[in-house]
């Protein structure tokens, strides 16, 4: 049995192409490629986490703590250039253009929104074409949070305590 072992390996040293494909490629070549791929994607996915993005948000007063807290979230940083945006489809240019990352249009006052009993449509407008993008979960998450407040708000003027919030 040790002699065929022997032979084999003998066979195997003697074709240089059987040893680098066998050997050589399973062994070191695969691991060292995965890693290189992994510590690539990997900075790219921290360097689009860190990135700041500029913003416009239309009809900001509509929503002032919404406004607020983009404003300063770290992962944003409000539009100072000459331009000024009044329509979604000048929004929609701008991120077109790179002069600014998102944009934001609010349409109406969201707590007269909600005394009417009305669902408030906001418009974000931003390049879903890159590779990796935190814009949308970053917005989304601080709309979810102005929601939650005016909820909150809006259940207590019911009556509502929060107590009985967290219940329901």
């Amino acid at each position: 049995m040790f002699e065929v072992f022997k032979k084999e390996i003998r066979e195997l040293l003697r074709d240089k192409k059987t040893l680098i494909f066998i050997v050589a490629l399973p062994v070191a070549i695969f691991p060292l490629l995965f890693a290189v791929m992994a510590f690539i994607s990997s900075q790219a996915a921290l360097e689009a986490e860190q990135k700041v993005n500029t913003y416009a948000i239309i009809n900001g007063q509509y929503a002032q703590s919404f406004t607020d807290k983009v404003f300063y979230h770290k992962s944003f940083e409000l539009y100072k250039g000459e331009q000024t945006f009044t329509t979604v489809a000048e929004l929609t240019e701008a991120v077109r253009a790179g002069t600014i990352d998102m944009g934001i249009y609010l349409p109406s006052d969201a707590k007269q929104t909600l005394d009417e009993a009305k669902q408030s449509q906001w418009q974000v407008v931003y390049n879903d074409a890159k590779a990796i993008n935190f814009l949308f979960d970053r917005v989304k998450e601080l709309a979810e949070e102005f929601g939650d407040d005016l909820r909150i708000e809006k259940l207590l003027s019911y009556g509502i305590s929060e107590q009985q919030q967290q219940a329901i």
